[in-house]
């Protein structure tokens, strides 16, 4: 197929592609274009005879020798084309966007020219991202047609890689733009820092998110992506920077945030760093929330509000997934932060509605972060390079089983007075040597014996056990070092103060009707932790938050995304890994009230040996309309069952119709073992009242009868939390009970939190975890 094939299926007046015609040159590149036409593919071009031989590679190169990838031979394209990267126009021929992939040198030791007349060319790629030997060998495979069907094959030589996806793993353009789109020479606008949300409709309020600023510079089809401080950072966002490739706008030059989302939405900067460290840029985004230029005009001088509606249009035209539109709010800002905070968001950023973009820090823009509060010993200093008497940072720790360690140091937040006072207060208790687990290496560090707290806010700890963005505030001379906790080592209970500077919104209604506020949940949960740690610390959760209270909508969420106080076990599943969330302590318990959750439910296994049950569940569900003394006969009558067994049971009531049977088990035996035990108990049942019992799931078979639910046992299942509160208006309990009392308890009328006192309750399981069974028919 010759070039004027190529030239017949352009109109060079609407593409931007270059002409073709045959090259009296004679070389050795290749290129591959990634082409998002309607049926996205690569193309694959070998210079030969004056011209690139090209095929579509649906799937792209591989570097897994297996795998024979189907290469279309199609017209050949003009040397010039082995340079295009850009925007065909739509309703062009291969409209779309074409980005250079990847490109080189092809060598081989045959006559090319006779390989591809006999269809088998073998050659090496010395390219940017692909090397070594490889093949293109025509087919007889495919329909008749004018096209032929080859495949591209990888030899199997050092550069195979069976495990790796070359064109998942190596998104980006290799063309060099940065003279065709040019420097930035702009100061982006700064926010200052406020302890409070502006009030008056004249602001708007955004979420400040957490990741990168970044201001994205188009022209021409291109974009270059650059940070705050003007680096060009393209090379680290390549599917953002190919995103923002566009035939709608010669040039624009907008401001915004990339942000990495986890698997709920939500930006982790700790995802973010990962991401870039790896190159997997795939849950990158990037938030837009202002314009500087469009089509060579600049909309600095318009008011923010206008320019927030060209932001809008923008991100509509473009299209993209990766390209988000940062929502504002007008009112209500502090509505906004507690909100935000709420969901565990860095905080707002608040904007003169009516003012320009104004380079520089200034306070037409506003941040306000939502806090962590919490106290740190003091296990050294670094002394201020440009003052005597004075610090310049403090080392921080917290104290973890018999010990301190180091958790990062803070060096902002002070004035002049404070950091000579530190400085005097300090000076005495020096050590030779850090009194802690340490991995700071800094030779200017002086350590001393911690005997001092400081009260840091920080945006969070990292699953390093790092402070970020840490601001210190005081000294606490009534907290001793050894209560600065590590997380595993909190405390058993917290004064009511503390309590008000671990949750947001202290006093927003969570149940109406009983008039319950976010406040009384923390300190309910506070007072009933001694019992509840048991149950709750280390295992496996799954959560039902309702943001707006009981009578709202609620959703539910197994994965941790930026909850703060929370630890993260990854777990595998199906094809891939997704991390979940445990808790280790009270301060864990009060994070979940924070962030909204209003039902806790736990998996049968422990965060950190999710192979080996220490529980077995079973669900006595009843159908619609089935007595309360019917229900709590059947408890009576598995417990009989259980026993045949030599298993004890202990009855716990769900705070709804429903009953529980906990059966503690030694920690031995399989998942799959517990599951099909738990099946094969239900069936019993089932099998000897089939009139009153059902193991089928389904409502329309559950009619009258009870549904024994073993699946609660299948690995990833969970059920609701011995002291969990319920999703019911009257805020009732799942609470442990004794034999004695269920046998009058009334499942009509729960008990509700308003009705249950934490002060006065004893446990009626006793020590449950020590009494622990051996399931004896695995063990005959």
């Amino acid at each position: 197929m010759d070039i004027e094939t190529y030239n017949k299926k352009r109109d060079f007046s609407k593409t931007s592609e270059p002409k073709g015609k045959i090259s009296r040159k004679e070389g050795r590149r290749f290129v591959i274009q990634e082409h998002f036409a309607s049926r996205h593919h690569f193309d694959f071009r070998l210079e030969l005879g004056g011209a690139l031989k090209s095929w579509a590679v649906p799937k792209g190169p591989s570097l897994n020798p297996k795998d024979k990838r189907l290469a279309v031979h199609v017209e050949d394209h003009p040397l010039e084309y082995g340079n295009f990267e850009g925007i065909i126009p739509k309703g062009e021929y291969g409209g779309g966007k074409v980005v250079l992939w990847d490109q080189g040198e092809w060598i081989t030791d045959k006559n090319p020219m006779e390989g591809y007349k006999k269809g088998k060319l073998e050659f090496e790629l010395k390219g940017k991202k692909l090397h070594g030997r490889w093949a293109l060998v025509k087919t007889k495979l495919g329909p008749e047609s004018r096209q032929e069907n080859w495949l591209l094959m990888k030899k199997n030589d050092q550069y195979a890689n069976a495990g790796s996806d070359i064109v998942r793993d190596r998104p980006e353009s290799v063309k060099a733009t940065k003279e065709k789109v040019g420097k930035l020479d702009i100061n982006a606008q700064l926010a200052t820092l406020n302890s409070k949300v502006p009030e008056g409709d004249n602001y708007i309020h955004e979420v400040k998110l957490d990741g990168y600023r970044t201001l994205a510079k188009l022209q021409n089809g291109q974009a270059r992506l650059f940070t705050r401080n003007m680096k060009d950072w393209t090379d680290r966002y390549p599917l953002i920077a190919r995103a923002l490739m566009t035939e709608k706008y010669n040039s624009a030059l907008v401001d915004g945030e990339i942000v990495w989302v986890d698997e709920n939405g939500r930006p982790s900067f700790e995802g973010l760093q990962n991401a870039l460290k790896t190159g997997s840029d795939g849950r990158m985004r990037f938030y837009v929330f202002d314009v500087l230029e469009i089509n060579g005009d600049s909309v600095k001088e318009l008011p923010q509000e206008i320019r927030k509606g060209l932001v809008q249009r923008f991100v509509d035209d473009m299209g993209e997934e990766s390209i988000l539109y940062s929502e504002h709010f007008t009112g209500a800002g502090n509505e906004v932060l507690a909100k935000c905070c709420e969901m565990g968001l860095e905080g707002v950023i608040s904007k003169d509605a009516s003012a320009p973009y104004q380079e520089g820090r200034n306070s037409n823009w506003r941040k306000i972060k939502c806090e962590n509060r919490d106290e740190f010993a003091i296990l050294g200093y670094l002394p201020r390079k440009d003052a005597v008497n004075e610090i310049g940072a403090l080392i921080l720790g917290l104290w973890k089983k018999g010990g301190f360690v180091e958790v990062g140091k803070v060096g902002t937040g002070f004035n002049k007075s404070q950091r000579k006072e530190l400085y005097s207060k300090l000076e005495p208790l020096k050590s030779q040597t850090p009194l802690a687990a340490v991995k700071l290496k800094d030779k200017n560090i002086v350590w001393v014996e911690p005997k001092l707290v400081a009260q840091i806010k920080y945006a969070e700890i990292t699953s390093s056990q790092k402070l970020r963005h840490p601001v210190y505030i005081e000294l606490r001379e009534d907290k001793e070092p050894e209560q600065a906790y590590y997380p595993k080592d909190a405390p058993a209970r917290y004064a009511k103060e503390e309590l008000l500077q671990l949750i947001t919104s202290p006093q927003k209604l969570i149940y109406p009707k009983e008039k319950l506020t976010k406040l009384d949940l923390a300190l309910y949960y506070n007072e009933i932790y001694p019992f509840m740690a048991g149950h709750v610390n280390n295992r496996a959760l799954t959560l039902l938050k309702c943001p707006q209270g009981v009578d709202g909508k609620c959703f539910y969420n197994k994965h941790p995304g930026t909850m703060n106080n929370v630890g993260r076990v990854e777990i595998e599943e199906k094809n891939k890994t997704e991390s979940y969330m445990y808790i280790e302590n009270l301060k864990g318990l009060v994070y979940l009230v924070r962030y909204n959750a209003l039902e806790i439910h736990t998996w049968n296994v422990r965060a950190h040996s999710l192979s080996r049950p220490e529980e077995i569940i079973f669900d006595l569900d009843p159908a619609k309309g089935v007595r309360s003394s019917a229900i709590i006969d059947s408890a009576f009558e598995l417990k009989e069952i259980l026993e045949r067994l030599a298993l004890n049971s202990f009855p716990k009531v769900t705070g709804g119709k429903g009953i529980h049977l906990h059966l503690p088990i030694n920690p031995k035996y399989t998942n799959q073992e517990v599951y099909q035990l738990s099946k094969s108990v239900a069936f019993i049942l089932e099998e000897e009242m089939p009139e009153k019992y059902t193991t089928n799931m389904r409502l329309k078979k559950r009619t009258g009868k009870i549904f024994v639910d073993y699946l609660r046992n299948a690995f990833g299942a969970s059920y609701i939390c011995p002291f969990s509160l319920r999703k019911k208006e009257n805020a009732s309990l799942s609470l442990p009970v004794s034999w004695n009392t269920l046998k009058n308890y009334d499942l009509e009328d729960p008990v509700t939190l308003k009705g249950f006192r934490p002060k006065t309750f004893k446990h009626p399981w006793g020590n449950y975890w020590n009494q622990a069974q051996d399931i004896r028919i695995f063990e005959d």
